[in-house]
């Protein structure tokens, strides 16, 4: 028989979760901790509930459904349902998402528009998505994975030794915090600039700052020395030009992820991007990491310096969503590399 339950906190309950993620996303795996602490940072005033899955009183899967905090808007709402290989086609899916479809239609503002996603090579991920009257994929994020130790950094000499000629100097975040203030707040800013030009399915919503700092450097995650700015050091102001992050989603430092790397607008072009990445991914070879994963939009030009890089592609994740009151697509700004462009010039002229 199968059973739903709300998800209870507890230390086993963690421990199942990431377990269950683990078998099902074992590209990008995460610890029971890092479970904690996205609980701990999520914001209460937004809808967020999880179910465990249940066959004959046997964990096989978990759900969540929720107000997306990343990009709010009345009515829309994101969802997921992920179920052990062994369980899947005999209705355990079908029967989370039936049930997350009438707690939605119980909101105060029932749903317009839901949001999902998966990886392509995801088959029976896919049908059932599009079996709930899912369309998609509209959008992909290609993931690409370094091997670090085949990555050759002298290919790499000129943009690196071209940041001092801009007036450039890579600093982490742990030195940073030793040297400016307000090194919190100037990386914040940065941030939300860079968010703003990335492609994705609607436009974004900033985080308050309290928010940011408590998500970004905190958590069993955050690498202090493994997260680099790009500090324009001829201006009185130093400016800060550019950022990229490596974090340990996995709880190991063999296996490293990127967090964001972006640049501002006026220093683009001038490989700041490619410069940070590779001191990134040298100090994370001199940590013993074997591995970095990243992943992109594909039409993201930041897809294509990691593959010059030496990243390999991965398969992608795919966005889907399903629509239920038409009239929300008039509000919803597909945000792709054409229309990014576009508004990036149209600020210029």
């Amino acid at each position: 028989m199968t059973t739903l339950r709300p998800f209870d906190k507890s230390e086993n309950d963690y421990k199942t979760l990431a377990a269950i993620h683990n078998i099902i996303w074992p590209h990008e795996p995460l610890t029971p901790q890092m479970f904690v602490y996205f609980d701990r940072v999520r914001n209460p005033k937004y809808l967020f509930q999880r179910l465990i899955l249940e066959v004959d009183g046997q964990p096989v899967g978990y759900a969540n459904y929720q107000e997306p905090f990343w990009s709010q808007r009345p009515g829309k709402y994101g969802m997921s349902v992920d179920v052990l290989p062994e369980y899947r086609r005999q209705g355990v899916g079908s029967h989370a998402y039936a049930y997350i479809m009438e707690q939605l239609n119980a909101q105060k503002i029932p749903p317009r528009l839901i949001e999902s996603g998966t990886r392509e090579d995801y088959a029976d991920a896919r049908r059932f998505l599009s079996k709930q009257g899912f369309e998609g994929p509209l959008m992909r994020w290609p993931l690409s994975k370094l091997d670090v130790a085949r990555f050759d950094p002298t290919r790499f000499r000129r943009q690196s030794e071209g940041l001092a000629d801009h007036g450039l100097r890579i600093y982490s975040f742990r030195e940073l915090s030793q040297m400016d203030p307000d090194w919190q707040e100037r990386i914040y800013d940065l941030d939300w600039e860079g968010t703003q030009d990335e492609p994705m399915p609607d436009a974004p919503t900033q985080l308050s700052f309290e928010e940011y700092a408590e998500r970004v450097f905190s958590g069993p995650a955050y690498l202090a020395d493994g997260c680099f700015v790009a500090v324009d050091e001829t201006r009185a102001d130093r400016r800060y030009a550019g950022l990229t992050e490596l974090y340990m989603d996995s709880g190991d430092m063999a296996h490293l992820a990127t967090g964001f790397t972006t640049v501002r607008r006026d220093y683009r072009h001038r490989g700041v991007a490619i410069a940070m990445k590779v001191h990134a991914i040298e100090w994370a070879r001199s940590q013993g990491t074997e591995s970095i994963l990243t992943g992109n939009e594909e039409h993201n030009p930041m897809y294509q310096i990691n593959l010059k890089l030496g990243y390999e592609p991965q398969p992608a994740g795919v966005h889907y969503h399903k629509v239920i009151d038409p009239t929300i697509l008039d509000e919803v700004e597909m945000r792709t590399m054409d229309t990014i462009s576009a508004a990036i010039a149209e600020a210029a002229a």
